[in-house]
């Protein structure tokens, strides 16, 4: 069995795999993993409704500086199965434009590799990952990882307004939120849902455009149900793509797959 761990800013999600299918899913916060303390107790909590450390590998992405080795050796010292750190250098299926395939968020390469896997021959993909930030990237139809874009996500933006100004109320995503705020709440509401959707919906078009083939649009990431219901262009919708990809790019080392050439 293979462990997935897609450490975030905000979650850590978990993915039990089992011959190469989604068993089990899970969420930690990260500020438990990140504090002091043994980060691979409240793992280990969950798995054992599941399965033995010794019954599992474990692959750990992570954008959280420093979290990924101390889960890699606090998880292996509990007697995992071979646990390791994967990066934006590990082969994914895909060829990197990325200056420093190091230094792209692993969970972007993911998300894209797991997509464009998913794909019709001869599609291109567009990925957006709606979480702490919000990321859009595109794999062309060649399977070359384009990049895309960096945003600040839905709850972050709201943050930003009641941290920048004097009145503005702190307010939660509404999934409800009408088109036509009538207090400042509701447009508040309606500028987190309705402007994030028109963000991605606009960034998939001009993507598409540029990519000049067949494009499927995927959303994914812990706001992603939530923006689904109001996007116009984004058609398949999988909270768990990051997950998959890191599967993806674990299965192909183990089977001993050539790295795709940069």
């Amino acid at each position: 069995m293979l462990l997935t761990l897609d450490a975030g800013n905000t979650n850590v999600d978990l993915g039990l795999f089992a011959v190469g299918d989604l068993v089990a899913r899970g969420k930690i916060a990260t500020a438990s993993l990140a504090s002091p303390g043994d980060p691979a107790e409240p793992v280990l909590s969950w798995l054992a409704t599941h399965a033995r450390p010794g019954e599992v590998e474990v692959a750990v992405g992570s954008v959280v500086g420093g979290l990924g080795p101390r889960l890699v050796a606090a998880l292996g010292a509990q007697g995992c199965q071979a646990a390791a750190e994967i990066h934006g250098a590990w082969d994914f299926g895909l060829r990197i434009t990325y200056e420093d395939p190091r230094r792209v968020g692993v969970d972007r390469i993911a998300a894209a590799a797991a997509a464009f896997a998913a794909n019709p021959a001869g599609y291109a993909v567009v990925v957006a990952d709606a979480g702490t930030a919000i990321t859009v990237d595109a794999v062309d139809a060649d399977g070359t990882f384009r990049g895309g874009i960096i945003a600040p996500g839905l709850r972050l933006g709201l943050e930003a307004l009641r941290g920048g100004t004097s009145l503005l109320p702190r307010v939660e995503l509404n999934p409800e939120a009408t088109l036509f705020g009538t207090s400042t709440r509701a447009c508040l509401e309606a500028g987190a849902l309705h402007g994030g959707a028109a963000l991605l919906d606009g960034l998939c078009e001009r993507m598409t455009a540029a990519l000049a083939s067949p494009v499927q649009a995927w959303l994914t990431g812990g706001d992603a149900d939530l923006l689904h219901a109001v996007t116009r262009r984004f058609g398949r919708c999988d909270p768990a793509l990051v997950l998959r990809g890191l599967a993806l790019a674990w299965q192909r080392r183990a089977s001993g797959c050539r790295p795709t050439e940069h």
